[in-house]
């Protein structure tokens, strides 16, 4: 849970104050939970002008932008220590979600092959639809693959699934 603390920066950054979490104490936009990050990451990251920024940040008083700006400049090395961990952290985040775990691993094999041995059945009734697959049952199926995707994971919540399309395999 955020604890936000009702001590402002000095006033030379009066719109940047300090949100502490169980972990780190974060600065964010004053009134908002808008980290001083997001914005410095438009800014250098990806190369945005302060119009740019002004913008895409529109609902925010260009005053909180300058301040965001001058706060980076005069503590360059700690908002760059900052971004870099960030950066580990979402890459960390990444790497499980690309490479799961062998249990999942062997989970999800298993219901290849399952899938694979009950492609004749599943091909008479559900051919050229997208199938989330268990356990050699069609749980949900839809022409659309976005679609399934949506409907399995407000459903089923984030667990791993087979999603497949049902279709005649080449002899390529």
């Amino acid at each position: 849970m955020v604890e936000k603390t009702k001590e402002v920066l000095p006033s030379l950054y009066p719109h940047l104050e300090e949100i502490a979490t169980t972990e780190q104490t974060i600065l964010v936009i004053e009134g908002t939970k808008i980290p001083l990050t997001y914005l410095i990451e438009d800014y250098y990251r990806l190369n945005q002008s302060v119009d740019a920024l002004i913008r895409k940040w529109r609902h925010l008083d260009p005053a909180f932008i300058f301040s965001a700006l001058a706060y980076y400049h005069d503590h360059i090395s700690d908002v760059q220590k900052l971004l870099k961990g960030q950066e580990e952290v979402a890459n960390q985040e990444i790497a499980k979600n690309l490479y799961p775990d062998i249990a999942t691993c062997e989970y999800l094999e298993h219901q290849g092959k399952l899938f694979d041995q009950m492609l004749p059945k599943l091909l008479l009734k559900y051919e050229n639809h997208y199938v989330y697959f268990e356990e050699g049952k069609v749980l949900e199926y839809n022409e659309d693959e976005e679609k399934l995707l949506d409907l399995v994971e407000k459903k089923y919540r984030l667990k791993p699934m087979l999603i497949e399309k049902v279709k005649k395999q080449s002899n390529v």
